[in-house]
C-alpha cells in the first residue's frame, strides 16, 4: 500500500464520482453518520474497519453493496476510482499503476496504518 495502489489521476476522477453517487450518504467529507449506522470512509474508523484486509476485499465490498440504493449499479472503473479517492483521503499515496489495473496486485495489496 505504501508503495501506491493508485494513480493520481485516479483519485480525482474518484473524488468526483463520490461526491455524485456518495456523498449523500457517506457525508462530503466522508465522516459516514452514526445516526443512520454509515460508516466513515475516512480516519481512525475507517482504518479500524479495514486495516489489514486488501484493496481486492474493498473493491468488492463497494461494488456488491454500494450505493445502497442501487447495489451494483456502476462501471468497475467507477468503483475502483471511488475507491481511490478513499485510499488518497487516508492519506495513501499515489503510484504508477491504476487501482483496478492488476487484480492480482489488489489481491496482495493490504490497507495496513502508517508503519
Amino acid at each position: 500500500m505504501w508503495e501506491g495502489a493508485y494513480q493520481e489521476e485516479q483519485a480525482t476522477r474518484g473524488k468526483d464520482q463520490y461526491e455524485y453517487n456518495c456523498a449523500t450518504c457517506h457525508i462530503h467529507d466522508l465522516t459516514g453518520d452514526s445516526i443512520k449506522d454509515v460508516p466513515a470512509l475516512a480516519g481512525d474508523d475507517f482504518l479500524g474497519e479495514w486495516n489489514g484486509k486488501s484493496v481486492q476485499e474493498l473493491l468488492e465490498y463497494m461494488s456488491m453493496n454500494m450505493p445502497a440504493d442501487s447495489r451494483g449499479s456502476l462501471a468497475a472503473g467507477t468503483y475502483a476510482d471511488i475507491a481511490a479517492y478513499v485510499l488518497k483521503t487516508n492519506g495513501f499515496p499515489a503510484g504508477k499503476e491504476a487501482l483496478g489495473s492488476d487484480p492480482a496486485r489488489q489481491a496482495r495489496t493490504l490497507i495496513e496504518r502508517k508503519k
